[in-house]
Parts: C-alpha cells; sequence; structure tokens
C-alpha cells in the first residue's frame, strides 16, 4: 500500500488542506477521537476541501462523531463528495434519524442513489470509523463503505455521474449551494487517503521536536533551534531561518507512545515562508535513521505562511517497514535547497 495523504490534526491547524469554509480545528476532548485535535464542522456551511493528484480510485477512512440532525427527511448528512474540477462525481450521505447510508453520483438528494445500507448503523453523539473505496467506471466501478469495520455498502456497476472518469479533489461537510443545500454537523479525525488498500482503524501520532540533532545549521529566532520549531499550532513569531542552500536542521523527537501494532508511514512536516529575495527556492524534508541523513525530493517553499509535508512509506535505511523502535530513535528536519 502507498499513502497518498494523512491528517490527525495534531498540528492543531487545517494547514495541509486546500479552501474550506467555517471548518475549525478544535480539542478533541470529549469526542472519544485521537489525540489532541480533530476537525469541526458545525455549521451547514462548513466544508474542507482537499485537492490530490487526478485519480479514478481510491481507498479512504476516517473517523466520524454526527453532532446534529436538521430536519432533512432522507436527505442526511454529507460526509465526503469526490470532485472533478467543479463537478461533484460521488457522494456518501447519511440520515443519522435512521443510520442509513447513501451512495449518490453526483450530489444530494437530487442526483442518483446507488445504494443503500440497513440503518442503525449511526446515531448523533457517537464516534464510528468510516472506511470507503471508490473507483469511477462506466462499468466496473464500485463504492464500497464500512462502518466500524462492517461492510455496509458494496456496490459494483456505473458510478460516473457524467463525462468524467477521474477526479482531483475531495470534500468534507457541506456541498455548493445551489444544490438544495448540503450539510456536514461533525467531528472527524484520523484522515487516510491510500492508493491501494483499505487503512483500517489507523491512529496518527504528532511527536515533536525535544532537542538539537546531529545538524544545527539554521539559525533560530531565540535560543535554541529545537524550541523554535515545536509548538502546536506553530507559531510564525518562533522560528529558524536560514538565506543559504543545502543547510541542514536535524531534531531529536518524542517516541511514540501507547501500544503500537504496526508502523505504516512516517510523515514530516514543516510550516514555511520564503520572503524577499531568498536565495533558497526549494525545502527538502529529512530524516537520520541507522546513523544516515535521509532526504526527500525538494519541495517548493510558498511565498506565504504554509505547511508543507514528505511522507515515507518505508524506511530508507532499510527499505522495509518502519519498526516502532526506528520511529523513537529517529531524528527529523528540514535541508534549504537551491
Amino acid at each position: 500500500m502507498t499513502r497518498i495523504f494523512i491528517d490527525g490534526f495534531e498540528h492543531g491547524s487545517l494547514d495541509l488542506w486546500g479552501t474550506g469554509s467555517g471548518a475549525a480545528c478544535v480539542s478533541t476532548s470529549g469526542l472519544n477521537m485521537d489525540g489532541s485535535y480533530c476537525l469541526e464542522l458545525t455549521s451547514m456551511d462548513d466544508y474542507l476541501f482537499l485537492p490530490i493528484s487526478d485519480a479514478s480510485e481510491i481507498y479512504g477512512s476516517f473517523r466520524w462523531r454526527p453532532i446534529n440532525f436538521p430536519a432533512l427527511g432522507s436527505e442526511g448528512l454529507n460526509l465526503i463528495t469526490f470532485y472533478k474540477g467543479n463537478n461533484a462525481i460521488l457522494g456518501l450521505t447519511c440520515n443519522t434519524a435512521t443510520g442509513v447510508f447513501k451512495v449518490l453520483t453526483g450530489l444530494y438528494w437530487q442526483d442518483s442513489v446507488l445504494a443503500n445500507s440497513s440503518g442503525g448503523l449511526a446515531t448523533v453523539n457517537n464516534t464510528c470509523q468510516i472506511e470507503i473505496y471508490i473507483k469511477i467506471a462506466d462499468s466496473g466501478g464500485r463504492f464500497v463503505v464500512k462502518v466500524d469495520g462492517v461492510t455496509c455498502i458494496d456496490f459494483t456497476g456505473d458510478t460516473k455521474a457524467g463525462a468524467d472518469a477521474t477526479f482531483d479533489s475531495i470534500r468534507f461537510g457541506r456541498v455548493p449551494t445551489g444544490y438544495g443545500g448540503g450539510y456536514g454537523y461533525a467531528y472527524i479525525d484520523n484522515v487516510v487517503f491510500d492508493d491501494a488498500a483499505f487503512a483500517g482503524n489507523t491512529s496518527i501520532q504528532a511527536i515533536r521536536p525535544t532537542s538539537a540533532g546531529n545538524s544545527t545549521q539554521w539559525t533560530p529566532s531565540a535560543g535554541s533551534n529545537w524550541d523554535c520549531v515545536d509548538e502546536v499550532p506553530a507559531s510564525d513569531a518562533d522560528n529558524v531561518v536560514t538565506n543559504e542552500s543545502d543547510q541542514v536542521d536535524l531534531y531529536t523527537a518524542e517516541n511514540l507512545v501507547g501500544t503500537i501494532g504496526s508502523v505504516v508511514c512516517v510523515q514530516v512536516q514543516a510550516r514555511v515562508v520564503k520572503e524577499g529575495a531568498a536565495t533558497p527556492q526549494n525545502l527538502a524534508f529529512g530524516v537520520r535513521t541507522g546513523a544516515t541523513d535521509y532526504f526527500s525530493p525538494d519541495k517548493i517553499i510558498p511565498t506565504v505562511e504554509k505547511s508543507i509535508v514528505h511522507l515515507w512509506d518505508q524506511n530508507p535505511n532499510t527499505a522495509a517497514a518502519w519498526t516502532p523502535a526506528e520511529v523513537d530513535g529517529i531524528e527529523i528536519g528540514i535541508k534549504s535547497r537551491a
């Protein structure tokens, strides 16, 4: 399997996402979610939008906790919708009055219903694990829905809403104005998209810098380098900076907590910005493992503050899956690139 995107919202922001309205990153206290933060959609207008590379199929997983049910009859709450440009291709809704999930082509109730689940699968103020698999095709298309590991929908057939055979963005929550409404009203956590397999009940942990690592070549705004990059949420006033290429800053990090069954991937994330006539135009992420530094391909540095990431499915030192001990011993960091 290859992870395409992960976000447990443990950086305390929605920085990895694209456009949205009304969505917020809030505490998980009392919500039966993982970690410290999750996504909140608490208005009929709230949504969060994720651009992705063009694809015809994808696996997804997320924790979902519906928190309100407006008087919408059979229309239900919008969980997730897949788009090509401005065209909606496929969507999943749930009527939390009955606990029935519904797969739609296009948007909302006026579009074709492909499949319905049985009832009683979701209720307000209870958290469940949602897994999906979609494949866009005229024939042989597919939409699978699992709730807490149990398959409740497995539709095979025509999953194309029109001419589009691929999608390039994913929306949680409200569908656009002009489709008669569309509602989120939920908390969401541990969002995972994969190109090959169901993710299962995945947990996403944040491990923050705890001390200086093997290289300290960036200049801290004050004090130690690691102490300027460990805030959650990030502070733009507390930072490290360089105007030279190929400068490396590495940091030791916290250990994983709890019982870890397996480690599927390691993602390094930084909130960055390029100011003025900067010499470095790009950034590479680094991991130090097995006493060796490994760096990602170059990432373009934005001209406004924004989080960027790189994800390693395997330990680059062993070319095998990460072990918990390897993650506990890791150093993470950044490298300025021309």
